[in-house]
Order: structure tokens, then C-alpha cells, then sequence
């Protein structure tokens, strides 16, 4: 075992002993040492890149958006199996006709 930890020690807890930063503690380091270099560099490209801003949620999805279209088999039923990623985008029905479909469906029942 690693660092002679039994099963139930936490993560935390090894990291503090192994003196080990986190994750985002290491990702902040390595921001801070970046942006403070920024003003030596002499790169007239880099004063194109514009201000981060932390408040953009621009590009930004929820974890449980669905996405706007479904991947379907060409006779127009949904997939029984996932489609392979290059054939997939060739099938593609949006998720309101879907939505709809079932509606006519259930309706017709």
C-alpha cells in the first residue's frame, strides 16, 4: 500500500502527512506563477487574449442538460445501441420531434 496507509485513513489525511497539495491547490499555483510571467513576455499575441471572466457563463452547461439532439437509427426508431461517434452526427433528430413522436404514440394508444 501506498505510504503505509491502512484502508481507512481519508485522502485528505495522506495528503496532509505527505505534505501533497490538492488538485486545485496545485492548479492555483501554477495559475499565479503564469500570470505573474504574463507582463515580461514580450508577445504582441498575448495582449490579444481578452480579460477572463470568471462571471461568463457563455460556455457553461448544467451537468444534467440533455443534449439538443438524439443520435436515431435511419428507419426513424431510436437506437437500441449506442452508434458509433462517426455515424452519428449522420443521424441526429431533434429532441423535439422525439418528444413529440412519443406524444402521437401514446396519443394513438
Amino acid at each position: 500500500m501506498i505510504a503505509n496507509a491502512r484502508w481507512y485513513h481519508r485522502n485528505i489525511d495522506i495528503r496532509n502527512a505527505l505534505n501533497v497539495p490538492s488538485l486545485q491547490q496545485f492548479i492555483q499555483k501554477l495559475a499565479k506563477i503564469f500570470y505573474g510571467k504574463l507582463p515580461d513576455i514580450n508577445n504582441p499575441e498575448i495582449t490579444k487574449i481578452p480579460v477572463y471572466d470568471h462571471n461568463d457563463k457563455q460556455n457553461r452547461t448544467g451537468s444534467c442538460s440533455a443534449p439538443a439532439t438524439i443520435p436515431q437509427d435511419p428507419d426513424g426508431l431510436p437506437p437500441t445501441h449506442p452508434l458509433p461517434p462517426t455515424t452519428a452526427a449522420d443521424h441526429l433528430t431533434p429532441r423535439t420531434e422525439i418528444i413529440q413522436h412519443h406524444q402521437r404514440a401514446i396519443a394513438r394508444d
